[in-house]
């Protein structure tokens, strides 16, 4: 593995929204930034990293897709990261609520914002140092207790549980491969 004396950060979906801010944040305090995005569209990132001067590094993964996310951390394997954070995640429309959202919509929800972050977590956690820090977030949509968007509102405590779960778990050692997050 490289190391570098600049920190540096795999934010897991910064394309926009809370992801891309903290994307520019890091880039303005001088860390080394890895952003992702899940398609090949133009995005924020684009122009973060043209004018980053080479502070900044799109990848493209799905965190939907597991052989996706496989290939990211192969394609990243030789780096470390002192902060790996997941952000990814999707929205249903603001006005659904529980009876107009179809089980394969909530679905998705489910598998976006509570499944697949986890098992990026758990994929990718071995770039990071056992005195790194792994991060997970939802965003505020998730625990608004309004009566819209509450399809978007289950996932958030979906994913309470694993995160715990991760933060109960054993450091990394060289004599265990990793922990489990």
């Amino acid at each position: 593995m490289t190391t570098s004396s600049r920190k540096s950060v795999l934010l897991i979906g910064a394309s926009r929204g809370l992801g891309l801010a903290m994307a520019r944040e890091y880039v303005e305090r001088g860390w080394q930034v890895t952003g992702t995005v899940r398609g090949s569209g133009r995005t924020g990132l684009h122009d973060l990293s043209e004018r980053s001067s080479g502070q900044f590094q799109i990848e493209m993964v799905d965190i939907n897709v597991p052989d996706q996310v496989l290939a990211l951390h192969q394609r990243l394997e030789s780096r470390i990261f002192d902060l790996l954070f997941v952000d990814a995640g999707v929205t249903n429309g603001p006005h659904e609520t529980i009876a107009d959202v179809s089980t394969e919509e909530f679905t998705r929800l489910m598998v976006t914002n509570a499944l697949s972050p986890m098992r990026v977590l758990e994929a990718l956690q071995d770039l990071v140092p056992a005195h790194g820090t792994l991060g997970v977030m939802s965003s505020g949509q998730g625990v608004s207790r309004t009566t819209t968007a509450a399809a978007l509102r289950s996932t958030g405590p979906a994913k309470r549980p694993s995160t715990r779960s991760c933060a109960a778990s054993p450091p990394v050692t060289p004599m265990t491969r990793g922990r489990w997050c």
